[in-house]
């Protein structure tokens, strides 16, 4: 038997119960200083890492009987904002997404290695399209770096991206 719905809370490296903090140190730097230095060693970002078990935590749920036809909404504040995004544009099953405070530039981040070569935070919601996206910011001034979306979406003759205002940081 399936369910409507369900809800999940799926927790990427560094957040949760064990968040990195700046008091715990590994040969004398920050532990999250050395993690992002030893990803970047790699060839990868810690928020590239993050999108990474987004996915995955979303592909387990799809794989699971129960949920399989429930419809996946994510929903990202302020960090997971764009790793919730980015995670979005790699899962199809992803049919909504709800992002409070997003950054408006990858300057900000999330950090990806040369995205800003390619796009940038508008662009990446437009690869959205024609899935709905909901942004919520705390005043009108917030959502101008988000105008590009707006004219995308007129020229594709169909809303996909909502923006509110609501006032109070969340």
């Amino acid at each position: 038997a399936g369910n409507d719905w369900a809800f999940a809370m799926i927790v990427p490296r560094g957040f949760g119960a064990t968040p990195w903090t700046d008091t715990v140190t590994i040969e004398g730097k920050t532990m999250d200083f050395q993690l992002r230095r030893r990803y970047a060693l790699l060839g990868q970002t810690l928020d590239s890492q993050r999108v990474w078990d987004v996915r995955r935590g979303v592909q387990v749920l799809n794989a699971n009987p129960d949920y399989k036809d429930v419809p996946l909404w994510l929903v990202g504040k302020n960090e997971m904002a764009g790793i919730a995004l980015y995670a979005a544009i790699f899962e199809p099953a992803i049919q909504r997404l709800d992002l409070w405070n997003l950054s408006p530039s990858h300057r900000n981040g999330p950090i990806f290695l040369s995205v800003l070569r390619v796009l940038d935070i508008p662009q990446a919601l437009a690869l959205l399209y024609p899935r709905k996206v909901k942004l919520y910011f705390q005043n009108k001034d917030e959502s101008k770096p988000f105008t590009w979306v707006d004219e995308f979406q007129k020229v594709m003759g169909k809303e996909f991206l909502q923006q509110r205002v609501v006032g109070v940081k969340q």
